[in-house]
């Protein structure tokens, strides 16, 4: 089975689990102390090394989560650790947090500027992205001074690039014909 199915699978599960407990948004949470946890350098390591046993690796899961999570994505991190799926910990919780978010009428959007946008200008685009999703949109805001000016906006499977760094690099290639 692949990496894919296999997330999509045990996501699903946890999902309906906490929807029948009330419970969506608090395993959310947890779902995204997961992600970043098992997206640290030394952790990722851990879980994708080989020559680590699975009993230290379920040993320094456990203890990284037991006082930090809900009862529920506990028992859910042990379950997943108990069937040797410890790799798949990641993509779990990126299926769950896009269940959860689909769940609310929540869509996540990254607003990427070469510097920080304003309150007002957040505030305009997170009124027109709610008007055209119909829905509550939440934005996080990236600064990248590679940029040079402009923006870019990823939302959904839309990519909007309007930065100064493309502009410049298309009149490069028209006028040096790459």
């Amino acid at each position: 089975m692949n990496e894919g199915k296999i997330s999509v699978r045990y996501a699903k599960a946890l999902f309906l689990t906490a929807e029948e407990r009330n419970l969506i948004d608090t395993v959310r949470e947890d779902m995204e102390y997961i992600l970043d946890l098992a997206s640290m350098g030394n952790v990722k390591e851990m879980l994708d090394s080989p020559v680590i046993t699975s009993d230290i690796k379920h040993k320094a899961l456990e203890e990284l989560t037991r006082s930090r999570v809900n009862d529920l994505s506990f028992s859910f991190v042990k379950l997943v650790l108990e069937n040797n799926r410890e790799m798949f910990l990641p993509g779990i919780a990126r299926c769950y947090m896009d269940q959860a978010d689909k769940y609310r009428g929540v869509t996540r959007a990254k607003f990427t500027t070469a510097l920080p946008a304003s309150e007002k200008t957040m505030e305009i685009l997170r009124n027109y992205l709610e008007k055209e999703s119909d829905g509550e949109v939440i934005i996080s805001l990236i600064s990248d001074p590679s940029l040079t000016g402009g923006f870019l906006l990823n939302i959904g499977d839309s990519y909007i690039d309007g930065s100064v760094r493309t502009q410049l690099r298309k009149i490069k290639q028209e006028l040096t014909g790459e």
